[in-house]
């Protein structure tokens, strides 16, 4: 949080501090690591929740005004907020109302004064989403969808030309951020909230697209009940959870956040944690994956994409459309000219919840010499192409394919030669 960050002060800030779960931060290294971020084109934000301050709040000189919270009840005496464990450095956040002009002006100062001593470029919001019935201290019913959209349209305008990104819990509150006008949607997904299976996270992601027209970063935690267990470094993630759940990510349009410190993989939604460690083959499967990513993202990025209901199918392979395990999920994307095609392979698969929480994904049931069947509607079909990150770091490969019809409608024919995690499929078709 800011206030931590500045322990109070612009001036002379402190070189080390301690972070609000407790751990020791240093001034230094947080520079280091900004100018690192810049030297490599990175854009580089604070964390910061919208609407939150620690406990103590009244006392610490800070000027804030418990008028201007949330609160549980009518009358202005049950504050709102959030208990943390003993031993963090505070027990307690509470909330305020976003849409506070006076809650706006103070917080966006005290990013002023973060971005003024760090060279940070902006401003990464947090929130804890959907928080149920609160009100101010009038006892009016906060809408608090429209209160954050209207601080995120504010931060955007008052600190200008600081860069914003907006956390929204569950994706509560993203169809009415438009105003802020955000760079791309960020949400942060809890099985307690909705997002329970892979099939979930797709719809976020086709949702937003078709909402905001934007790409979205899911934050999602695996193996979480396993990393629970440990401190240190004595597990390693499970490689089959990984990559398929960043396999589906990058299919559907959207990506993972996932990597914390250095280059840890991020098993809880504490970032400098590092539980869990990543091993020398997942680091060459996600350098794959990110990869595949940058050099399609035409193909997975593009606003022109739209969905396509037409059927893939695999004979003598059992195929789903919404991520059943046991399965290959097949779905597709289209823009004029081409027809994108995505082969999920969940065959191995025990479970449809993208957590892997007790990191026990099998691995991929690889096939080879699949046969695939598209029924594409009308026009002419052109030139047909695959590639995976699984394969030859993502290499294309031209497929020669065979036509015909039958009582589905017109189809292609050809075979992909291997299919492990993930398989993307180019057509194209001049209709």
């Amino acid at each position: 949080m800011t206030r931590a960050f500045l322990s109070g002060r612009r001036a002379g800030p402190p070189a080390l501090w301690n972070d609000i779960q407790g751990w020791l931060t240093s001034g230094e290294t947080l520079t280091n690591q900004i100018a690192a971020a810049h030297g490599h084109n990175m854009v580089a934000q604070n964390y910061n929740l919208a609407y939150g301050a620690w406990a103590g709040y009244g006392e610490d000189g800070s000027g804030v005004d418990p008028a201007w919270g949330m609160w549980w009840n009518t009358d202005c005496t049950n504050q709102a907020g959030f208990d943390f464990p003993a031993g963090w450095s505070t027990n307690r956040m509470y909330w305020f109302d976003p849409a506070s002009t006076a809650w706006q002006d103070y917080i966006f100062g005290r990013e002023a004064d973060a971005m003024s001593v760090y060279d940070f470029d902006g401003w990464h919001v947090d929130s804890f989403g959907d928080v149920g019935a609160v009100y101010d201290c009038d006892g009016v019913l906060l809408d608090n969808e429209e209160g954050i959209s209207a601080l995120l349209a504010a931060a955007a305008d008052d600190l200008s030309p600081a860069r914003i990104t907006f956390n929204a819990v569950a994706n509560f509150s993203t169809d009415v951020q438009l105003a802020a006008d955000l760079e791309f949607n960020y949400v942060e997904a809890w099985e307690t909230l909705g997002q329970t299976t892979y099939a979930d996270l797709k719809d976020i992601i086709d949702h937003n697209w078709a909402v905001t027209g934007k790409p979205t970063v899911i934050a999602g935690y695996i193996d979480y009940d396993y990393a629970k267990s440990t401190t240190t470094h004595q597990k390693l993630f499970n490689d089959a959870g990984v990559r398929f759940l960043d396999s589906l990510l990058l299919a559907s349009g959207g990506s993972h956040i996932e990597l914390g410190e250095g280059d840890e993989m991020l098993s809880n939604e504490y970032f400098p944690a590092r539980n869990v460690a990543m091993s020398s083959s997942l680091y060459g499967s996600v350098r794959d994956l990110y990869d595949f990513g940058v050099a399609n993202a035409d193909l997975l990025y593009d606003p022109d994409l739209t969905p396509n209901a037409r059927t893939v199918s695999l004979p003598g392979i059992a195929t789903s459309t919404d991520g059943t395990a046991g399965t290959v999920w097949t779905f597709a994307r289209q823009r004029d000219g081409e027809d994108i095609l995505h082969l999920l392979n969940l065959l191995s698969a025990t479970s449809e919840e993208w957590r892997d929480r007790d990191a026990d994904m099998p691995a991929a049931d690889v096939r080879t010499d699949v046969t695939v069947r598209y029924y594409y509607g009308s026009g002419t079909v052109g030139d047909v192409k695959v590639a995976s990150p699984d394969s030859d770091h993502g290499a294309y490969a031209a497929l020669s394919h065979t036509s015909g019809s039958d009582g589905s409608g017109n189809y292609i024919e050809f075979t992909v030669p291997s299919l492990e995690y993930w398989d993307m499929v180019v057509v194209e078709v001049d209709r």
